[in-house]
């Protein structure tokens, strides 16, 4: 649906885009229908600047907002580190070579062997630092000596070992935290509200019909 660009919608955009360029919140009433979702939307997307709308009512807590402790679900830990796990592993090592590993690994990820599971990525994380570190060394012969032969020369671009490198970090961080999860009976982890996932992305959040919040959410 196209925006009414009438003077009265621009002259309500410079107003709102002057408060939010010193950092000022903003209140915006008038009867439901009058724009003033709309309003922010298109000022959103002219700033470029992502916007998270967020509806309050009577049943609307601040942890909603700020975020809380939920329950861990390993099965959904395991598929976000599987998704990541098969990404690294694409662009380090060859897939074809390692099809039966990568078949012991999908077999325990079936089976809900989360420990196996955990074990077969240790394993594959050193596989992938050796191979990092052959690529290493190959760069710094290359430096040295001119060219590697071609039947030396890694699988692994130049270009490509640092991030990898720094990649397969992140992930054992990951495995770290999905092995204590793995361990304990009963996990918690804090989930960010809709105030902080704004503020740690830049952008923007509307609190969509604040009136009807308890006082205690606003407080």
């Amino acid at each position: 649906m196209p925006f009414a660009d009438t003077r009265h919608a621009r002259c309500l955009l410079e107003r709102i885009a002057a408060s939010v360029q010193r950092a000022e919140p903003v209140l915006l009433v008038g009867e439901t229908g009058t724009g003033k979702t709309t309003a922010v939307q298109r000022l959103a997307t002219l700033a470029g600047r992502e916007l998270a709308v967020f509806n309050l009512s009577q049943q609307s807590d601040a942890s909603d907002l700020l975020g809380g402790f939920r329950p861990v679900d390993v099965a959904r830990v395991a598929l976000q580190l599987r998704e990541t796990f098969d990404e690294l592993f694409g662009r380090t090592l060859s897939v074809r070579k390692n099809a039966a590993f990568l078949d012991r690994a999908r077999t325990a990820f079936g089976r809900r062997d989360w420990k196996r599971l955990a074990a077969l990525y240790r394993a594959a994380v050193a596989n992938a630092r050796q191979m990092i570190a052959a690529a290493e060394e190959a760069a710094a012969a290359t430096a040295d000596a001119g060219a590697v032969p071609p039947a030396k020369r890694p699988r692994l671009a130049v270009e490509d070992v640092g991030a990898l490198a720094t990649a397969w970090d992140a992930f054992e961080q990951r495995l770290d935290g999905f092995e204590a999860v793995r361990s304990a009976r009963l996990a918690f982890h804090f989930a960010e509200g809709a105030l902080v996932r704004a503020a740690r992305a830049g952008g923007w959040i509307l609190l969509d019909e604040v009136n009807l919040a308890a006082a205690e959410t606003l407080a």
